[in-house]
């Protein structure tokens, strides 16, 4: 069972996912399984996730029904114990699961969030999200999240 799963909704992102995915598998923490469900899509998406081999990556063809229902049906798939979640267009940091999973190990929360920086077709950086968060369930349960602290970015 890997480590991490990390879980992908996509819904015609022809142009982007293979970028998305392959970000991802480019990971320096390699003890995970890329989850992708294609939402439905209507263009190539399909083509694209068929080109990428790697025994990491699970492809799961949905009918559309939205990218929470494909985010969910991702997260049910998943078989690690810590989930990452991307969407089609992002790329990913390749020390990010790594030092997540480290932060994560310590037992002390139960989920993190962390910077985003958005980019321009030329993948050059407009616009950066500075709030870095980690949180814990008071009760171990569904029932109460609250905020526990901001954390500097592990990266």
């Amino acid at each position: 069972m890997p480590r991490l799963s990390v879980v992908i909704p996509v819904f015609n992102a022809e142009r982007t996912v293979v970028r998305a995915v392959q970000s991802t598998l480019a990971s320096s923490f390699r003890d995970f399984e890329c989850v992708v469900v294609n939402d439905g899509s209507t263009d190539r998406t399909g083509d694209a996730l068929r080109s990428i081999d790697d025994p990491r990556l699970r492809v799961i063809s949905s009918e559309h029904r939205g990218v929470a229902h494909a985010a969910n049906l991702a997260t049910s798939e998943a078989r690690a114990p810590f989930i990452a979640r991307m969407d089609a267009d992002d790329f990913c940091h390749p020390n990010r699961f790594e030092k997540q999973i480290e932060f994560l190990e310590t037992g002390q929360f139960d989920g993190i969030g962390g910077r985003v920086q958005i980019v321009d077709a030329n993948s050059e950086p407009v616009a950066s999200m500075q709030r870095y968060e980690a949180w814990v369930n008071d009760n171990r349960d569904n029932e109460s999240i609250r905020a526990f602290r901001f954390v500097e970015s592990p990266l």
